[in-house]
């Protein structure tokens, strides 16, 4: 068997990579700036996830009377967003605690 064609040239992997960290480092403040925002992102969506949630039960608690097919299918949207936030939650405070170092940062920046 030979050498496939997709097999890169390490040394040429290892410029790529270079020239990448290089640009990356170029851009530090936009790239953290970017990153804190999307992490904030995150909370944000996961937080107007869960005020949908709560605003769903408080619909359907008012419209039982409608029948099992109603309930099941708010019930579905219900269970659906619910479960999107709390996972978007958990997301956001991984996230925030893995990147706590940029956020700090971004914080000295704006001061200044």
């Amino acid at each position: 068997m030979g050498v496939s064609s997709d097999k890169r040239d390490p040394v040429e992997e290892i410029v790529e990579l270079n020239d990448l960290f290089e640009e990356m480092l170029r851009d530090a403040r936009v790239i953290s700036r970017d990153l804190t925002e999307g992490i904030t992102n995150t909370g944000v969506a996961a937080s107007l996830a869960l005020v949908i949630s709560f605003i769903q039960i408080i619909i359907l608690k008012d419209n039982l009377w409608r029948g099992p097919l109603y309930v099941g299918v708010w019930g579905l949207g219900f269970a659906l967003i619910l479960s999107s936030g709390a996972r978007l939650l958990q997301k956001y405070w991984l996230l925030k605690n893995r990147y706590a170092r940029f956020f700090e940062i971004n914080q000295e920046l704006e001061q200044k």
